[in-house]
């Protein structure tokens, strides 16, 4: 008797353990078939994707890119053509970027930061100048770096406000 019983517990937690084990795996399966609906991608349709803030958001994130690598709609090429029609509509310093579909170009896009006190003076001083809005104490913002072809210098630094998906500061050095 004591052997039937032992023998049936030792069923039960089987059938048990293999219902969840199941359960979990066709939740998995069924998970990664139709994905979470706010990371899926649309399909490919051949067609450029408007650049809506949302989409544009999406595609910040922190990595490096070169842009003679592009894929169509894809987050890289979606940041570089809203990052091109951001800095055409920036007033630029002497050292000004022309963005030639001829040259390549490497982007850095940092982690967001909040800027110390002396840089957002230092950027702050600049942006009043050329009668911009400031930039906000507290706040973090999105760095961004971009080179020419293979070359060091000139590179062009930038700000990107993540809340408005907006490029709020840009500027080229020289050396």
């Amino acid at each position: 008797m004591r052997r039937s019983l032992f023998q049936f517990a030792i069923a039960l937690v089987i059938f048990a353990a293999g219902t969840i084990v199941g359960s979990l795996w066709q939740f998995h399966r069924s998970s990664s078939q139709n994905g979470n609906p706010l990371l899926q991608t649309v399909k490919y349709d051949g067609k450029e994707w408007p650049l809506t803030k949302d989409l544009v958001s999406r595609s910040l994130q922190t990595h490096v890119f070169g842009t003679d690598k592009l894929r169509k709609n894809s987050e890289d090429e979606i940041v570089w053509r809203w990052l091109k029609s951001s800095i055409a509509e920036y007033p630029q310093n002497w050292v000004k970027l022309e963005v030639s579909e001829l040259e390549s170009y490497g982007v850095v896009i940092y982690p967001p930061k909040i800027l110390n006190h002396t840089t957002l003076a230092y950027y702050n001083k600049d942006l009043s100048e050329k009668r911009m809005p400031l930039l906000q104490e507290g706040k973090g913002y999105i760095p961004v770096q971009i080179n020419q072809g293979a070359i060091i210098c000139p590179d062009w630094t930038g700000l990107i406000d993540p809340d408005e998906t907006k490029l709020v500061y840009f500027v080229g050095h020289s050396g």
